[in-house]
């Protein structure tokens, strides 16, 4: 395929990727799906480690009241929730300290958080912290959640996974396989990516763009919302699949899921073009080399 072709190819697969997260983001499926999520509690690093630990399992996590309030679930009985710290704040009201548990609880059954006004516009102190529970959505039951659409993918092109990888290697980037990520299919840390074994050609790609990208570098970060990375590293794999035959479904959803837009897409064009020129160029020299090993 020549350049011009080949640019051309890359422009029609990113405008296709745009169309097609416009009409998932609008769809039925996903608005429910994010409403849902909407009402879920963003919990800090801390604890999240801590949910982790007690209940590695643990998918969707939300305070006894916040289940049966928002959702219409009631938690089992007998059921033992997850320890997590939320801070108590104290704040001077009139010569008065007061104080009040941060959203960090997910659960106002225990005490109301300090309400914000005219007479209390300070920022509020951290006292100390004190242990209260969350619990699982499989500890619950009663109206049903929105299914997660399907973001995940598992299509595999062994040729095409042993170009990048050594391509990969090329770059000097070191590739991990292993069988628990805690979640994500593959993650890149800068000079280094791990996957799960079971995980998709695409996964590959997309991690691979997050290091062609210098995604994990601090300065870049500073300048880019998480947003704007998943964007360009998902149309680069979104790009590389669809040139190499793999069906790429999935992409639309996940950058649905980040609630990225198709203008957001096509704003990154070019940066999402000269990746996946790269990529496409390497993979190439590799096959060829590798049908002159088997002439000779």
């Amino acid at each position: 395929m020549d350049a011009k072709t080949l640019l051309q190819s890359i422009n029609v697969a990113c405008e296709d990727l745009a169309r097609e997260t416009d009409q998932v983001r609008i769809s039925q499926t996903m608005q429910c799906y994010l409403e849902m999520i909407s009402k879920f509690h963003h919990y800090s690093w801390h604890n999240q480690l801590l949910i982790w630990i007690q209940s590695p399992e643990a998918s969707q996590v939300a305070g006894y009241q916040t289940w049966k309030q928002k959702f219409n679930r009631q938690v089992r009985r007998g059921e033992n929730g997850i320890a997590i710290l939320a801070p108590c704040f104290y704040k001077s009201k009139k010569g008065a300290d007061t104080v009040g548990d941060s959203e960090e609880t997910c659960d106002r059954q225990t005490s109301p958080a300090i309400k914000q006004t005219e007479e209390t516009a300070s920022r509020p102190v951290i006292h100390a912290f004190r242990v209260v529970h969350v619990f699982d959505v499989s500890q619950t039951e009663g109206d049903p959640l929105p299914e997660c659409p399907q973001w995940r993918d598992f299509e595999k092109d062994h040729d095409l996974e042993t170009a990048l990888l050594l391509f990969a290697g090329s770059k000097g980037i070191e590739v991990e396989i292993t069988d628990d990520l805690g979640g994500p299919e593959g993650v890149s840390s800068g000079g280094k990516i791990r996957l799960l074994r079971t995980t998709g050609t695409r996964t590959i790609v997309h991690e691979l763009a997050h290091e062609l990208f210098e995604h994990a570098n601090p300065n870049i970060r500073v300048q880019m919302t998480t947003q704007q990375r998943e964007i360009e590293a998902d149309a680069v794999a979104y790009v590389i699949g669809r040139h190499y035959g793999l069906k790429a479904d999935s992409a639309p959803n996940y950058l649905a899921l980040w609630q990225a837009a198709g203008k957001d897409i096509l704003a990154c064009l070019e940066r999402v073009r000269g990746i996946a020129v790269e990529i496409i160029q390497a993979v190439e020299t590799h096959q060829t080399q590798g049908e002159a090993k088997e002439a000779t």
